[in-house]
């Protein structure tokens, strides 16, 4: 059964419904001529590291599928059919709200496949609501089937489906909810008074309240090893994200190697370190994530930042760019090198 589960979660990342989307495996398939991926990079990933498993066992496991193409020398791995030239996912999936917290997304492939054959659940982050937490709100996921009548199927369920021994509150196909949401925004926009026209809501402050300073961890990787001359920052910028995903910044000194970089989500920066090695502008570097208090005094210092410019300090009062740590003359972070250097950011 073991076996099975790892096949299986081998071949989901090369599905249609994972590899299309999947920047850093396609990264990785394009380094190679026939579009194979080592082996053994499977081994960082979150889910294979879970598992406990080696590289004998990934190998054996491949060699169980029919789906997936091993190399000659057994060392790397690829699809065996072509990506599909359309991409039709959004309307075999359904959006569920008000599943109960902390159920698995095993149990909810398992419940959810009384209405066809799931191909993959995913999690939909959420806001806080205004008075309780997150938590409060149950758990909201999209499920995506392999065909268009399953996910109607779901959809138009009466009664609706029953998740780990609970009925979910709502089933909405992923098309029509993206296309509410779309509506609920342009709503509130058209509703929401101009900022000269003088309105004010009932119980509303003199001055805006401080927004909160949060911050999530697992995002910064510390490198050293980078070119000390030469680099593009924002080419390099643009190069990360498009292996990885999303960057927040590239934090470089001009004339030094050793930097930070800020990536959108956990995910992006554990493949980024499961490079072997990881390269900036096309040199070998070493890399690690920020962890601990050195991670905690990396956010404190891009906090202080904010605050000072959230003061009317740089830039001309434009403000703090949304958390970025600044790109005036005070950005903090950095991890210990203090505030007070000039630093330049892409």
């Amino acid at each position: 059964m073991a076996d099975e589960k790892l096949t299986q979660q081998l071949e989901f990342y090369f599905s249609n419904s994972n590899y299309p989307k999947d920047k850093f495996m396609r990264a990785q398939a394009a380094q190679d001529e026939e579009g194979y991926i080592p082996i053994n990079v499977f081994l960082n990933f979150n889910k294979i590291k879970q598992m406990g498993v080696t590289e004998a066992d990934l190998l054996n496991a491949l060699k169980k599928s029919t789906k997936l193409k091993i190399s000659e020398d057994e060392k790397k791995v690829r699809r065996t059919e072509p990506l599909p030239t359309t991409d039709d996912s959004t309307a075999r999936s359904v959006y569920i709200k008000g599943i109960p917290n902390g159920t698995e997304f095993e149990k909810i492939k398992e419940d959810m496949s009384t209405y066809g054959t799931v191909l993959s659940v995913r999690s939909k982050k959420l806001k806080a609501p205004a008075t309780g937490n997150v938590a409060d709100l149950g758990m909201y996921v999209f499920v995506e089937y392999s065909t268009k009548e399953e996910a109607k199927a779901a959809e138009t369920a009466d009664p609706k489906p029953t998740v780990n021994g609970k009925q979910v509150a709502a089933v909405e196909n992923r098309e029509a909810y993206i296309e509410r949401k779309k509506e609920e925004r342009k709503s509130s926009k058209r509703k929401a008074p101009s900022a000269d026209s003088g309105e004010k809501k009932e119980g509303d402050s003199e001055e805006p309240a401080a927004k909160k300073f949060e911050w999530e961890k697992g995002l910064i990787v510390k490198f050293s090893g980078a070119p000390k001359e030469g680099i593009d920052k924002k080419k390099v910028k643009e190069e990360l994200k498009e292996a990885y995903g999303n960057v927040g910044f590239f934090d470089l000194l001009d004339g030094e190697t050793d930097g930070y970089i800020r990536f959108s989500s956990q995910e992006s920066a554990t493949k980024f370190l499961a490079e072997k090695p990881p390269k900036i502008a096309g040199s070998e570097v070493s890399a690690s994530l920020l962890e601990g208090d050195a991670e905690t005094e990396y956010w404190k210092k891009i906090e202080e930042s904010n605050k000072e410019k959230q003061k009317g300090g740089s830039r001309g009062g434009r403000g703090g760019r949304g958390g970025r740590g600044g790109r005036g003359g005070s950005r903090g972070g950095r991890g210990g090198r203090g505030a007070k250097r000039q630093k330049k950011e892409e």
